[in-house]
């Protein structure tokens, strides 16, 4: 739904707010497809990328504190609840690598004129 309004700087801030070592991600592949259409190789989103990777460091490092760490906040996680997480907010950030990357690669291979 925020997808839909078009804007990048809206969409960039919802992932800021949602992506949270206290937040399940729900819809993996439409984030991913997101991250693929809205944060790709463009004009003007180098800088929403490096600030939605940035999140994603610091999600994924507070996932790796630990479950004892994390259970001081929220007593009723699990080790299934941290590991599922690390997985998908690991993978986010593996696909905002791997677009960074691709945009790269097009703008070092187009010609300035």
């Amino acid at each position: 739904m925020v997808r839909e309004l078009g804007d990048v700087e809206i969409l960039e801030s919802y992932f800021l707010l949602v992506w949270s070592e206290w937040n399940y991600i729900r819809d993996l592949g439409e984030m991913i497809d997101s991250i693929r259409g809205d944060f790709g190789p463009g004009i003007g989103v180098g800088h929403h990328r490096e600030v939605l990777i940035e999140r994603l460091d610091h999600v994924l490092g507070q996932l790796d504190r630990g479950l004892e760490h994390l259970r001081k906040h929220n007593p009723n996680l699990e080790a299934h609840n941290i590991s599922t997480a690390e997985k998908d907010y690991g993978r986010l950030r593996d696909v905002l690598l791997e677009v960074d990357r691709e945009a790269l690669e097009i703008l070092t291979r187009t010609p300035f004129r």
